[in-house]
């Protein structure tokens, strides 16, 4: 099941520019998909905005883009 309360922190132009999304908070940590798990420098910035551990899991882009307008309905996905 996934958890939205991201969607307040993250806005659909940051997701898309920084190709992320939001997945789920479970235990005080929040698991996003990202298409480049290895963005040091992105995962700081969301565990900044979070405020609380951030756990990346890779995506594709094919994967995570149509997930991103989905999830932020923005026609294309």
């Amino acid at each position: 099941m996934r958890d939205e309360s991201g969607l307040g922190i993250v806005s659909a132009e940051y997701a898309l520019k920084h190709r992320v999304l939001p997945l789920r908070e479970e235990g005080g940590t929040v698991y996003v998909a990202v298409a480049d798990n290895r963005n040091d420098a992105l995962l700081q910035e969301l565990q900044f905005m979070f405020n609380k551990p951030v756990v990346a899991e890779s995506w594709t882009t094919e994967k995570l883009l149509p997930a991103i307008s989905r999830r932020y309905r923005l026609g294309d996905g």
